[in-house]
């Protein structure tokens, strides 16, 4: 794991093994995890930000379940 100040925040980044099912399909092997986490006004604690998580090797079908669950186009 690593970790990156930028600006407010904090990046972190991690190789992670999983296995994700995604409606009926279901992919396993090695993502890279990434979080932003962030310092809250009030009482000043981390909190995540955002969290992205991306297949390691290039998957085609799992790029269209992706691209299947996204509400911008």
């Amino acid at each position: 794991m690593t970790g990156r100040s930028h600006g407010g925040g904090v990046w972190f980044t991690a190789h992670a093994e999983m296995e994700i099912a995604v409606g009926r399909d279901t992919w396993s092997g090695g993502f890279l995890l990434t979080d932003l986490w962030r310092k809250s006004g009030l009482r000043r604690r981390w909190k995540l930000a955002e969290r992205s998580l991306a297949p390691v090797e290039a998957n085609e079908a799992l790029s269209h379940a992706i691209r299947a669950l996204q509400l911008w186009r």
